[in-house]
Formats: C-alpha cells, sequence, structure tokens
C-alpha cells in the first residue's frame, strides 16, 4: 500500500519542477534582442550590442569560424562602429522565430539588407541570409552563435 502513495509523491514532485515556457513572451523577447542589435548597428553602440552576447559566442561568416570570449569582442566592435556608418540594417521579411520546447535554446532566422559606409569606401547595399542562435542565461535570452552569409 505505501508504493501507490511514494509513486504519487514523486509524480508531484517532478510536476512541480517542470517550467513552463511561455513561447508568445519569449518571441516578443526574441523579436525584441533582434531589434536591439539593429539599434545597436544604427547607433554605432558596441555596448548595446555586447549586453545581449553571451560569454562566449561562436560565429561563423565569410567562410571563416570562430569563437571568442564576450571580454575580447568589446575592442573588436568599437574598432568596427567607428569605422562605419549605417544608413540601413533591416529585416526584408519577418524573422523566423524557433523556440525549444523547454524553452532554453532559440533561433532567429531572417534575410537582412544593410546599406552603409565602411570607412572612406562608398556606400555599399549588401544582402544576407543570417540566423542567430540564442540560450536563455539566467532568464535572458543570450546570442551564442551568429551565421551569416551574404546573398547577392
Amino acid at each position: 500500500m505505501k508504493a501507490p502513495y511514494t509513486f504519487l509523491l514523486l509524480a508531484i514532485m517532478v510536476l512541480s519542477c517542470t517550467k513552463t515556457v511561455d513561447l508568445e513572451q519569449d518571441r516578443a523577447l526574441l523579436l525584441a534582442a533582434n531589434e536591439s542589435q539593429r539599434k545597436a548597428h544604427m547607433e554605432n553602440n558596441p555596448d548595446l550590442l555586447l549586453a545581449g552576447m553571451a560569454d562566449t559566442v561562436i560565429t561563423v561568416q565569410r567562410g571563416q569560424f570562430r569563437v571568442e570570449a564576450k571580454a575580447d569582442m568589446y575592442g573588436r566592435w568599437q574598432d568596427y562602429f567607428a569605422s562605419v556608418k549605417y544608413y540601413a540594417w533591416d529585416d526584408l521579411e519577418p524573422p523566423v522565430v524557433e523556440i525549444s520546447k523547454d524553452g532554453s535554446l532559440a533561433s532567429v532566422s531572417v534575410r537582412k539588407i544593410t546599406i552603409g559606409s565602411y570607412e572612406q569606401e562608398p556606400i555599399d547595399t549588401t544582402y544576407f541570409a543570417w540566423t542567430t542562435g540564442y540560450k536563455k542565461v539566467d532568464g535572458a535570452w543570450k546570442v551564442y552563435k551568429v551565421t551569416s552569409t551574404r546573398t547577392e
């Protein structure tokens, strides 16, 4: 007779530890993070950009793969933003947001257009296909992976 009560108690404990995932709230937060990245680029603001980054970020870009600590990224982004001027950094269509069932990982994929000039070069328009990987760190979505490729 004791076994059914033990099983019931264990089931209640397991269910009480199950985290509820609010997909709509997470979707809104991820879209806000996407907009924050846009704002950081338009305002040349490395602090805003890095605020949304995990401690380590994997980047795949231009056929290169790099793993960087957030602490090491600041100088590179500061130098980059000092030499670039964006006139557009926009999504060409609504982003596709995917969230894992447990709410711990997500991705935002989108096609982007950027219009800007780098150093003294003329204004350039570039199209990208872009995926940003996010993981939840202390309840907040943080970028841990970015893959981008020029499409035109």
